[in-house]
């Protein structure tokens, strides 16, 4: 990935493998002890580089057996950058934050069962 890349693009790019699933990039505003963080998700139509300051350059393998922790973890440890999963949930899309330990196919089915009805 370079940072000239559209956040948009990216995110096209794995919703067309994860249906269900969406990623999302922020950046935390308020870091520190005893505060509450505060995500600023970034403008989808901004390039990587400009809106999450990529600190370095890298390439992920993205596979449906990867877990969404590892996923969001990759996605720091490879650019410096935080990443967010959501899963659609009917006509919601919601953080996945408790079962962050299920694969993206995982994810990605029970997306479908519980929209598909």
């Amino acid at each position: 990935m370079t940072p000239n890349i559209k956040i948009v693009d990216l995110q096209k790019r794995f919703q067309e493998e994860y249906t269900y699933l969406h990623l999302r990039f922020f950046r935390i505003l308020s870091p520190g002890e005893g505060f509450a963080t505060i995500k600023k998700f970034c403008d989808p139509d901004s390039e990587m580089g400009a809106a999450l300051k990529m600190k370095k350059h890298g390439q992920i393998n993205i596979s449906g057996t990867m877990k969404v922790s590892e996923l969001v973890e990759e996605f720091y440890n490879t650019y410096g950058i935080h990443a967010q999963v959501f899963r659609k949930s009917a006509n919601l899309w919601m953080e996945i934050t408790l079962t962050n330990n299920w694969t993206l196919t995982q994810q990605n089915n029970h997306g479908r069962e519980i929209s598909v009805q």
